[in-house]
């Protein structure tokens, strides 16, 4: 399944980090707008004084500038690396044509998971009772 669908979990998985990017800086630039832009705000005092500090309106909007040029800088690396990740779908295909006919390695990790949490659930029940036989003064 995998194999066929490869090509669209890659892709779309690099979009959806994209989109979560953009949306991220739009989100942190409208509540910088918002709450502590002094020409755009409507939360202020009395007397014409922004509510909260300068120093954290700078900082939110540094951190905004910084998360719009990583963004853009993420856009830049998948335009400079499309072959490679072309490359990498291929291998992925690949790889998961051998994982299908060796299916125990998919199945191995779960009976670990399995002995792991069984172990961990007698070991607990056992340490407290332990701590339960224990007088304190």
């Amino acid at each position: 399944m995998l194999r066929y669908f490869a090509k669209l979990l890659v892709w779309t998985s690099i979009m959806i980090t994209g989109a979560a990017l953009i949306i991220a800086s739009v989100l942190l630039h409208k509540y910088y707008n918002e709450w502590y832009n002094p020409d755009t705000t409507t939360h202020k005092q009395s007397d014409g004084t922004l509510i909260y500090s300068e120093s954290m309106g700078n900082i939110i909007k540094i951190s905004t500038y910084v998360l719009f040029g990583l963004t853009a800088i993420f856009f830049c690396m998948i335009m400079c690396m499309y072959n490679n990740i072309k490359i990498s779908i291929a291998v992925l295909q690949t790889a998961s044509v051998i994982v299908i006919r060796n299916m125990r390695i998919l199945v191995i990790p779960i009976f670990a998971i399995a002995f792991t949490l069984s172990f961990l659930s007698v070991w607990i029940y056992s340490f407290g009772y332990v701590l339960a036989q224990a007088n304190i003064n």
